[in-house]
């Protein structure tokens, strides 16, 4: 004979439910906190809203949104736990799946989709911040542009898509599911050198996604995210004609 399953009341469910909802909230107002901060300081440095001049307007934005993310993690991580943060012992195969990871991701972005596009009639553009780096910028605001990009900026993202959101949407619609969702709006907060970026850092989310899934800690996705910026990044300034040759079509 066996035991009977045991069905969480409707109380438990009811509570689980709002407590998904409460992550998406906090993951989406988190977000909107670091927007709407970054752009104040953005104004606040004397910065026109409309400036075109990238050399002008890239280091400034990224001074703005190293100080949001300055503010608002240490808020956010006190009002609402995003899971834990501990490497864990699969954490540490982050570097050699990343790696594999990179075997597919590579050939889908610099070749598979260029060759889509270019017979679409399609135009490729690096996004202006990562083409900013390859200007020679000046030393100050390279050294705040590269905390910004390497360390703040993937664990503000981390912290939001891979923690509250992934966390919510689970709860709502299954792991699966939640991969899929936060790793297109991940795509998308990224696409402004053109929708042409939205396939491969899609993937790139769904793959940080499923190092949190693996893993269980924001550890995993938090270092790949760094790792994948900070060689991003190492190109544009020391290859610079190659960083131009594979962003742009």
């Amino acid at each position: 004979m066996t035991d009977p399953v045991e069905t969480p009341d409707r109380m438990t469910v009811l509570r689980a439910r709002l407590a998904a909802r409460m992550e998406v909230a906090t993951g989406i107002g988190v977000f909107l906190a670091a927007f709407v901060l970054s752009g104040i300081v953005f104004l606040l440095t004397g910065t026109a809203a409309d400036e075109t001049d990238d050399a002008v307007r890239v280091p400034a934005a990224f001074r703005a949104m190293l100080v949001a993310y300055v503010v608002v993690v240490p808020c956010a991580l006190a009002f609402a736990s995003a899971g834990s943060w501990r490497p864990g012992s699969r954490a540490w195969l982050t570097l050699p799946r990343y790696l594999l990871f990179l075997l597919v991701w590579i050939p889908v972005a610099f070749v598979l989709q260029p060759l889509l596009l270019e017979q679409l009639g399609v135009e490729m553009a690096a996004q202006p911040h990562l083409a900013w780096f390859a200007t020679d910028p000046a030393r100050v605001d390279l050294a705040l542009a590269l905390v910004t990009v390497v360390i703040a900026g993937p664990l503000f993202e981390e912290l939001v898509f891979r923690g509250y959101l992934l966390r919510g949407i689970t709860g709502m619609a299954g792991p699966r599911a939640a991969l899929w969702i936060t790793a297109v709006l991940f795509g998308l907060i990224h696409v402004d050198a053109g929708i042409h970026t939205l396939l491969p850092l899609t993937l790139l989310g769904a793959f940080f996604a499923w190092l949190r899934q693996r893993t269980g800690t924001l550890f995993a996705p938090v270092l790949a995210h760094a790792i994948h910026n900070a060689w991003t990044v190492g190109v544009a300034l020391a290859a610079p004609r190659l960083f131009e040759a594979t962003q742009t079509r």
